[in-house]
């Protein structure tokens, strides 16, 4: 009997993920700030999303408690803010 129940918990520790990590977290698409600044989010209800995106937008760094930082790429404008807080990401993307 113990050597079953061995067994039975060594196979649910197989089938669980082998880090937090490693669970995808729904994406969103919430919406537009301004024009051409378009808010998506992971971990993140659309609400706060757009209000993390309002403030970063405006200049604010420290948007709820989020915090945003930019990040070069090579496309559109040439960046993006990506705001973070916990697993919770806010992406604000000029276009």
């Amino acid at each position: 009997m113990r050597r079953l129940l061995v067994v039975a918990l060594l196979g649910v520790a197989l089938a669980l993920p082998a880090r937090a990590d490693a669970v995808q977290l729904p994406r969103h698409h919430c919406g537009w700030v301004a024009k051409f600044v378009e808010v998506r989010a992971r971990g993140v209800g659309c609400s706060t999303a757009m209000k993390v995106g309002r403030r970063d937008w405006k200049g604010h760094r420290h948007p709820l408690g989020f915090i945003c930082r930019e990040v070069k790429v090579r496309a559109g404008a040439g960046y993006y803010d990506r705001c973070t807080k916990g697993r919770g990401i806010v992406a604000v993307i000029p276009e």
